[in-house]
């Protein structure tokens, strides 16, 4: 995740933005971390309880309560969607030079 954010910011700084906005996917993703170790027994639980069902449909359903806890994460994915396709400035920056282009 250290490779991730470093990625990242340089990306922001190539569009001309501060790194700052890192936490726009730090925080989503903490977020969900901590719900996750909050609810770690509840999580247990249900993955235990589904383990022992033989019918589908209930199975989808703990699988469904499952997702929740996990949901909070895949926002951060949005900023780094966004921002990876947001055009680079052209020419230099206050961050540098203008980006090569492969």
């Amino acid at each position: 995740s250290i490779l991730f954010s470093a990625a990242f910011v340089r990306g922001l700084h190539d569009s001309g933005k501060t790194g700052w906005w890192l936490l726009l996917v730090l925080v989503p993703y903490l977020g969900s971390l901590a719900f996750n170790l909050v609810n770690i027994d509840a999580t247990i639980a249900l993955t235990e309880e589904m383990m022992t069902m033989t019918d589908p449909d209930q199975q989808a359903a703990l699988q469904s309560q499952l997702y929740r806890y996990s949901a909070l994460g895949y926002l951060a994915y949005i900023p780094v969607i966004v921002f990876g396709i947001w055009k680079s400035d052209d020419g230099p920056n206050r961050y540098g030079e203008e980006p090569q282009r492969f």
